[in-house]
């Protein structure tokens, strides 16, 4: 397959998610790294506005996909093969504009709303694969965001080690407290 595209928030990228980026960087030439959640670009209707709350999404774009370069490059992928683009899926109306038609989504089943994310990507006319359902979430970036709130420095197990560094060089935790 030549694209393909991963999406997520990302609000603090951990190891559940390099482990997804993995699996889809195998089955692709080059990799499409779509960030979600980027307030300027939805509208006042947009479909997960639960997840939009300030306190989740503490991190930019540009803070989100630093961090993920990070660690991708720490992994050892190919950055020359990976690029990154916001992937408004809570406004799908706005998607074709950053995302064509033609790439290959990869996603997977971790709650209801990656269903719903499946079913919008398909009746937009996108390719869709489910790389794995797996419903026993052993790491989130809810409970990461919490451990660090909570001063709590287990949250590093969680994460790349990429990461950890990242966000300890740019104090990005005091955001988060």
């Amino acid at each position: 397959m030549h694209i393909g595209s991963v999406h997520g928030r990302f609000q603090i990228f951990h190891l559940e998610h390099l482990k997804y980026v993995r699996e889809a960087y195998k089955r692709c030439d080059c990799l499409i790294i779509g960030i979600t959640g980027i307030r300027f670009l939805l509208s006042p209707n947009n479909l997960a506005a639960s997840r939009m709350a300030e306190e989740n999404n503490p991190f930019s774009y540009f803070e989100r996909m630093a961090m993920i370069r990070a660690a991708l490059q720490a992994d050892g992928l190919d950055l020359s093969r990976i690029s990154f683009a916001p992937f408004p899926i809570e406004d799908p109306t706005k998607l074709e504009y950053f995302i064509p038609r033609s790439v290959h989504c990869f996603t997977t089943i971790r709650e209801e709303w990656n269903v719903t994310k499946i079913a919008i990507l398909k009746e937009l006319g996108y390719a869709v694969t489910i790389l794995y359902t797996d419903l026993k979430k052993a790491v989130t970036g809810s409970k990461i965001r919490s451990l660090i709130k909570a001063g709590d420095k287990s949250w590093r197990r969680s994460v790349p080690e990429a990461v950890m560094s990242w966000i300890e060089e740019h104090q990005a935790s005091s955001r988060i407290k």
